[in-house]
């Protein structure tokens, strides 16, 4: 005994000090055969770069219906084995010796394993059964359940029992047909922290979601839409993603904290927007440039600069130039001269024709954007002085007008009757 206990201890002492090996063996054989029987396997060698579909070559004709079992092991280039790999499969098959595809037809469920109490209800492939909807709580206690399934085929095999827990609390039930929809909400894959909160008009039977759907900072291409919905009790439903595509290019703008300063003072400008934007590049007219959402900038030199902002929204390969401001006029003193650029537009309510004057700065653009954002006309103004918008086609409702000139935007509501 004291011989065999040092041999061992000497086998220890050996495996443990014994320098590491390591090996990248690449696997050269395989060999499967069925039911255990090795003594008739098949062997194919295996090379790296060819595919070998083994699973596909195997023999099954000369095996009886019923459950079999397939070995498989794997040989590398050192010679060694892997252990043997079994899995069982089914073979079944018609008087013509073929295949047969069995159909589901039948179900039974039950709650918290109470297989005593199942319900079992024959099925057709035509016609759709919603057993989920037809199960009976009302005798369950409030908490924590198990939900328990499972089908046959037309051939009377039942498949494995499906089982999914559910909590059931009184004060979260309604009776039927009382739940409804009262709110829903909408984000872009691109901004899933930018969440558009809507409420449903409880007189409306019918909503239509997409009429809610601001596109206006959306940039031009493809995007990910996402939805979900809200019911009475305040629970959303999963999330539900969709695609929408955006043919042209977002409404942009920005603004200047002051238009007129003195040489070294600073000017901010602000973007009307940083959604979907992955980066600003300003030009500030006087040879400098910056990359930022919000930059504040000194104005060194004398003069009348024009302000630009090239904008690169995200998944975009391309940059859009807008010129905003049309000038900073910068002054070697603090005296100026005060500027007041107005807008006239009648009549106000509109009926069929809005008028829009601007006597002091030139118009280039009109648009006319409802509350939601969206951009419902977009034209050039007829002369730099005064233009004419038809409104006969929009609905009564607030709209805003945004004028684009030459000494920069301006706005204003509008109420159609």
């Amino acid at each position: 005994m004291r011989k065999l206990i040092i041999i061992i201890l000497a086998l220890i002492v050996f495996i443990a000090f014994s320098p590491p090996i390591w090996s990248q063996n690449t696997i050269k054989t395989i060999e499967f055969w069925t039911d255990g029987n090795s003594a008739i396997r098949t062997q194919r060698n295996l090379t790296p770069n060819t595919t070998y579909n083994w699973e596909e070559l195997i023999d099954l004709s000369t095996i009886i219906d019923g459950v079999h079992t397939f070995n498989v092991r794997f040989s590398d280039d050192g010679g060694l084995w892997s252990n043997v790999q079994s899995h069982f499969f089914l073979k079944q098959t018609n008087a013509a010796g073929q295949s047969t595809f069995r159909k589901i037809n039948g179900l039974e469920f039950w709650v918290d394993g109470n297989s005593t109490a199942r319900v079992q209800r024959n099925l057709t492939a035509s016609t759709p059964y919603n057993w989920e909807e037809l199960l009976d709580y009302s005798a369950i206690s409030d908490g924590v359940h198990t939900f328990n399934v499972r089908f046959s085929d037309d051939g009377g095999l039942w498949s494995n029992v499906q089982s999914h827990f559910f909590f059931k609390n009184k004060e979260d039930i309604l009776t039927a047909g009382e739940n409804k929809i009262v709110g829903y909400r909408i984000w872009y894959s691109e901004e899933p922290d930018f969440i558009d909160n809507f409420s449903v008009d409880a007189s409306q039977s019918l909503t239509d979601i997409n009429d809610s759907i601001s596109v206006t900072y959306l940039p031009k291409g493809e995007h990910q839409i996402v939805y979900q919905l809200k019911d009475l009790r305040g629970v959303w439903s999963p999330a539900i993603t969709d695609s929408i595509t955006k043919t042209d290019n977002p409404l942009f703008s920005f603004l200047a904290d002051k238009r007129e300063i003195v040489r070294k003072d600073s000017v901010r400008f602000t973007p009307s927007t940083v959604l979907f934007i992955d980066s600003i590049v300003w030009d500030f007219g006087d040879g400098f440039t910056e990359v930022s959402f919000e930059p504040e900038h000194v104005y060194d030199s004398i003069g009348q600069f024009d302000v630009a902002a090239t904008v690169w929204h995200k998944g975009s390969t391309e940059g859009i130039s807008y010129v905003e401001i049309k000038y900073i006029a910068v002054t070697p003193t603090g005296l100026f001269t005060p500027k007041v650029y107005t807008l006239k537009m009648y009549p106000v309510p509109v009926k069929n024709e809005l008028t829009i004057e601007s006597p002091s700065a030139q118009m280039k653009s009109i648009r006319v954007i409802n509350l939601n954002g969206t951009v419902l006309q977009n034209i050039r103004s007829n002369s730099p002085e005064k233009t004419k918008l038809l409104f006969d086609g929009f609905p009564s409702a607030t709209y805003i007008i945004v004028v684009e000139t030459d000494q920069g935007i301006m706005s204003n509501k509008v109420v159609k009757k």
